[in-house]
């Protein structure tokens, strides 16, 4: 029987982002004894899938319908919208899940001022991706503070887009239409490992209150990097994330 786990890119990227893992993750080794894991790189675009909890409900009674043993472990590998969608899909059938690995992925907002004005700047995003240069916007967006400056290393093919369905994804899944996950996640047993780069002192500050207000949440900082922690800083990441597997998240804390 072979665990799995599940990769979940963010938002302007595809699936193929996740790639140089997939050797890595399905050879996993602990002390020369081989971890058997199959690994799958998700699609986030769902249609139908009218929202973040939908989302988690469909991906969920996906991966239970996928489940081949009762006893066979099913782990989370998610990136910012990816990790957003990752919290969700944990919260909404916690057993179902051995651990996950969340990156620079925000929890949900507690006023609902933040909300609405996040909800409006998604929106605005999602109404100029749909005809506004590609090149143009998506500069714009990694010039953003949590990526540092940092150029975007990770794959981005505009043709390997679908226009219609990256604007619908900034609003249908905007972290303004997102409960605060906090206190669902305050009572989960599954062991989360919630990774941030150095420079991206807004998802490390995020980090250290998960950290604090979750008993199974364990933050990692990992350092010449910012937003884009899996690209920017592979070597380390991997490393980090092979070991949180490896002892199954008890060993982390």
């Amino acid at each position: 029987m072979r665990n799995k786990l599940w990769f979940l890119h963010g938002n302007l990227q595809t699936p193929k982002v996740w790639t140089q893992y997939k050797d890595t993750f399905t050879h996993l080794l602990d002390n020369g004894n081989a971890l058997p894991f199959d690994v799958e790189m998700v699609e986030l675009w769902v249609k139908g899938t009218d929202g973040l909890l939908p989302w988690a409900e469909h991906f969920c009674k996906e991966v239970s319908g996928k489940q081949e043993h009762p006893n066979q472990s099913q782990w989370l590998i998610g990136y910012s919208l990816g990790g957003r969608l990752a919290l969700h899909a944990i919260v909404q059938e916690a057993s179902l899940w051995a651990g996950a690995i969340i990156v620079g992925a925000d929890p949900g907002f507690t006023s609902e001022q933040e909300k609405i004005k996040r909800l409006r700047a998604d929106q605005a995003w999602s109404r100029r991706f749909l005809d506004e240069p590609w090149d143009d916007l998506t500069n714009e967006w990694d010039g953003q503070p949590i990526f540092a400056g940092r150029p975007n290393s990770a794959p981005r093919d505009e043709n390997d887009f679908n226009r219609d369905q990256v604007s619908r994804m900034f609003d249908v899944f905007s972290n303004g239409r997102q409960q605060n996950l906090i206190p669902a996640l305050s009572r989960l047993s599954s062991p989360i490992l919630y990774v941030s780069g150095e420079e991206d002192s807004k998802y490390c500050e995020i980090g250290r209150h998960l950290g604090k207000a979750c008993p199974t949440v364990t933050h990692a900082v990992i350092p010449s990097a910012a937003h884009r922690v899996p690209w920017e800083n592979p070597v380390v990441f991997s490393q980090v994330a092979q070991d949180f597997i490896k002892t199954g998240g008890g060993a982390q804390r």
